[in-house]
């Protein structure tokens, strides 16, 4: 008896070491945030027909939780609870590495946190919104915007993310807020365009909404309700 208590202990030490010592990489987490009662729609690009996607453990908070093949294109779904409000968790097997016809060579474990909140930034952001004026730079200096179709920036429910220039689509992606930090008096919001870890920091002002692009700082109006299609593009 006392041999099995040693080996039981000598056994759980052990399998905690490989948990330590074989974590999912910071790199491998993905954290994406929605609105309450609102659905998710999360892609992982495009896969061959030997590769693919699965989920290994579902969400606990979720209505609907499935993935979807959109012509090639693994999306998660994801639904939440009606009312839910809070964190849910959806850990992935992503298959990768094959040429078409050999068989997929990668393996990588993908853990998707889902944050549903329900949070008046996210209300005043939806919509469409038109370049003003430009600020900072080597001069820090700011430049009004006279052109109305310069540029526009649209967020959509469903996470959808428009950009044009001069009534052009020159950018279709999604977007997600990841996290908030403080800048007295304001709240910034980092927000990732896309699926290639291009974050930027989003804050309003009354009801100017503020971009970071890099040194600049980019000033948006709201678009009126009745002028959607002002730029001929909605």
């Amino acid at each position: 008896m006392k041999y099995s208590v040693i080996f039981i202990f000598v056994l759980v030490a052990f399998l905690s070491s490989c948990e330590k010592d074989n974590p999912v990489p910071d790199s491998n987490v993905i954290d994406t945030t929605i609105l309450i009662n609102r659905n998710l729609e999360y892609s992982f690009g495009y896969l061959g027909d030997e590769e693919g996607l699965q989920i290994i453990k579902n969400a606990r908070h979720a209505e609907i939780c499935e993935i979807i093949i959109r012509e090639g294109e693994r999306i998660l779904n994801y639904v939440p609870e009606n009312g839910y409000i809070g964190n849910d968790t959806v850990i992935l097997q992503l298959y990768s590495g094959s040429d078409g016809t050999s068989p997929r060579t990668d393996s990588t474990t993908k853990i998707l946190a889902i944050k549903v909140k329900n949070d008046a930034f996210f209300h005043k952001l939806i919509g469409e919104w038109r370049m003003t004026k430009v600020c900072g730079g080597y001069t820090g200096d700011c430049n009004d915007i006279e052109d109305e179709t310069a540029k526009w920036v649209g967020f959509y429910y469903e996470s959808h993310y428009r950009e044009t220039v001069n009534t052009i689509i020159t950018r279709e992606t999604t977007f997600h807020v990841i996290d908030s930090i403080s800048i007295d008096p304001y709240i910034a919001y980092e927000v990732q365009i896309g699926e290639d870890n291009n974050t930027k920091y989003l804050w309003f002002v009354g009801d100017t909404l503020y971009v970071e692009a890099g040194d600049l700082i980019e000033h948006f109006v709201a678009v009126p309700i009745d002028c959607k299609s002002c730029n001929g593009v909605y």
